[in-house]
């Protein structure tokens, strides 16, 4: 049996401005688990993202407003351990739901 992983856990929300914005720093003590990013925000705003470099504006994952990325390691792949990075579209008014499991 395998001995159970002790998980810190953050959901929060962040506003993404117009330039490149971290919103994950990188993992280097354990597995990111759960990585579930929603775009919330009330106007169109479109949310660029990158993983372990520097986010540009359409390129990368892109998450229109109300939807959803989802990276989890349940489901049978480890979401990276780097940087994660966005990027608003707009005047830097996008926002971001943010959930995350590490397993340390």
């Amino acid at each position: 049996m395998k001995p159970l992983q002790k998980r810190i856990i953050r959901n929060t929300q962040k506003t993404i401005a117009a330039t490149n914005t971290t919103i994950s720093e990188a993992v280097y003590n354990g597995q990111r688990a759960v990585l579930v990013l929603k775009n919330i925000s009330t106007a169109e705003e479109v949310i660029s993202l990158a993983i372990g470099q520097e986010a540009t504006n359409g390129f990368g994952l892109v998450l229109k407003q109300g939807e959803t990325l989802t990276l989890a390691k349940d489901s049978g792949y480890n979401p990276a351990n780097q940087i994660i990075n966005a990027i608003d579209n707009g005047a830097g008014t996008g926002v971001l739901s943010i959930y995350e499991e590490i397993e340390v």
